[in-house]
């Protein structure tokens, strides 16, 4: 799917920043409700083009190359790259 694309792209870049594990929040609520993301940091953290990936994410469904399939896909990728560790911080009991 082109938005995990973009997303993983923009987590290999920016590596190790406030702003990286905002994104792997975001993408993880978007694949499992038992994530989260905070909004307020969002808002204070993000530029606009990466706010807009996190709208995207809003409405995944909408993606013109919506897969379910691509959401383990992605989840796989953000655990075996270190993301989903990073991002529990948010997780769902």
């Amino acid at each position: 799917m082109k938005l995990f694309e973009e997303l993983q792209a923009v987590l290999r870049e920016h590596q190790c920043t406030d702003f990286a594990e905002i994104i792997s929040q975001a993408s993880l609520s978007a694949c499992s409700k038992g994530y989260g993301v905070n909004l307020c940091e969002i808002s204070h953290k993000l530029d606009m083009s990466n706010k807009m990936l996190i709208v995207r994410l809003m409405s995944i469904t909408q993606e013109p190359d919506f897969d379910n399939n691509d959401q383990s896909e992605m989840m796989d990728w953000l655990g075996k790259n270190g993301w989903e560790k990073i991002a529990t911080k948010y997780k769902r009991c």
